[in-house]
C-alpha cells in the first residue's frame, strides 16, 4: 500500500468548507482510505446538532424508465419491499439521523423499526412513532434480520471492527443492505476529506464477499452508486478480484487538469464537490453559481437561476452535458456548445 498525494484542497460534504491543503489516500484491494490527519478531528461534526439539520435524505434522483424523481429513502424502501416480502422482520438502520427511510419504511407496514445514529437529536420524535432509537451500540441488545448502511459505511473510524461488533447483532441467515457512492463513477468523492472509505465494484466484491453472498441491485435512479444486498455466510470462500492500477486516482488528476487548463471567465453548474473545486482552483474566473435553489448563495459566490445564466453569454461548468436535457424542456434551448463538460 503506497501513499497518493494530490495537490487540491479536500471539503467536508455538509457545506463544502475547505478541511486540508492535500488530498492523501491510500489504495488497498478492498477500498480506498483517506489517510487525513484531521479526519478524527473533522468528524466529530457528525455529533452535532448542526450537522443533523443537513437535509441530504430530501435530495430527489430521477428515474429514466419511471419518468419521475425519488428520494434516497423511497428508492431503498422499494428496494427492501421488493426483497424482504415478511413485514415483521427487525430492522436496524445504521446511521439513520432523522429516520426518513424508517418512516418511509413504516409507511409499507413494517412492524418492528429501530434507528442508529450519533446524533440524539430526533430520537423522541422516532419513539413518538414507535421507532426504537440507539445512539450506543452497547445499548443494543437484539438480532436483527436486516442491517440498512444507506450512506454511513464511509464514514466510520475502522470498517473491520465495525462488521465484526455487527456481526454479534445479526441473526443466522440475515441481510445486510448496503447503498454507497460508486468511486469509478464519482472520482471527485476523494475530495470529500471527510470519509474515509471509498470503493470501486472489484473492491466491493473482494471486502463485502467475505462476509456474505452478494447482489448488485440495478436501480435506474442510483446508477451512479451501489446497492448491495448481502447475505450473511461465515463459511464464504471468495477469490480475490484484481484492482486497476488507480484508474479512479487517474481520472481525478484529468479532471483537475481540465480545471486548471480554463482562462477565461465563466459560471459553474449545481452547489457540490465540482463547484467547491473549481473555486478553490479557479478564484475570480468563476462567476456565478447556477443553482435551483438561486436565492442562497455559495461560497461566497453569487447564485442565479438558469435563464439568468443564459443572459450573461458565460460558458457553463458542469459535471455532464445530460444534466442539459431537462433546461432544455423548460427553457426551450437546445444550443449546448458553450457548456463545457469537466
Amino acid at each position: 500500500m503506497r501513499l497518493i498525494k494530490i495537490n487540491v484542497p479536500v471539503f467536508r460534504h455538509s457545506d463544502f468548507k475547505k478541511i486540508a491543503k492535500n488530498a492523501l489516500i491510500k489504495k488497498t484491494k478492498n477500498y480506498y482510505i483517506n489517510c487525513s490527519r484531521n479526519l478524527k478531528k473533522t468528524n466529530k461534526e457528525f455529533k452535532t446538532k448542526k450537522y443533523s439539520l443537513v437535509n441530504f435524505d430530501e435530495s430527489k434522483f430521477y428515474n429514466k424508465s419511471k419518468k419521475k424523481k425519488f428520494t434516497r429513502s423511497e428508492i431503498l424502501s422499494n428496494v427492501i419491499l421488493k426483497n424482504f416480502k415478511n413485514k415483521n422482520i427487525e430492522i436496524l438502520d445504521y446511521g439513520c439521523n432523522k429516520g426518513f427511510l424508517l418512516r418511509e419504511l413504516k409507511k409499507k407496514n413494517y412492524k418492528n423499526l429501530s434507528g442508529f445514529d450519533l446524533i440524539h437529536s430526533y430520537q423522541k420524535h422516532l419513539k413518538s412513532e414507535n421507532i426504537e432509537y440507539f445512539h450506543r451500540t452497547q445499548n443494543i441488545k437484539k438480532k436483527y434480520d436486516l442491517i440498512i448502511f444507506s450512506h454511513s459505511i464511509s464514514y466510520v473510524n475502522d470498517i473491520k471492527i465495525l462488521f465484526k461488533n455487527i456481526k454479534k447483532i445479526l441473526k443466522p441467515k440475515s441481510h445486510i443492505l448496503i447503498n454507497l457512492q460508486n468511486i469509478n463513477k464519482r472520482p471527485l468523492n476523494f475530495l470529500y476529506g471527510d470519509q474515509k472509505y471509498h470503493f470501486n465494484k472489484n473492491m466491493v466484491i473482494n471486502f463485502f464477499g467475505k462476509i456474505g453472498n452478494l447482489k448488485f441491485i440495478n436501480d435506474d435512479s442510483l446508477n451512479h452508486e451501489f446497492i448491495i444486498i448481502l447475505k450473511l455466510n461465515d463459511n464464504i470462500k471468495k477469490k480475490i478480484k484484481k484492482v486497476k492500477e488507480i484508474d479512479e486516482i487517474r481520472r481525478l488528476k484529468m479532471i483537475i487538469k481540465k480545471i486548471n487548463k480554463i482562462e477565461y471567465k465563466c459560471n459553474v453548474f449545481g452547489k457540490n464537490i465540482l463547484t467547491a473545486l473549481c473555486i478553490s482552483l479557479l478564484g475570480k474566473k468563476i462567476q456565478n453559481i447556477v443553482a435551483g435553489n438561486f436565492k442562497s448563495n455559495f461560497l461566497n459566490k453569487k447564485s442565479i437561476s438558469f435563464s439568468k445564466h443564459l443572459k450573461t453569454n458565460l460558458p457553463l461548468l458542469m459535471s455532464n452535458k445530460k444534466i442539459l436535457k431537462s433546461f432544455s424542456i423548460k427553457n426551450n434551448f437546445k444550443n449546448s456548445n458553450n457548456f463545457v463538460s469537466i
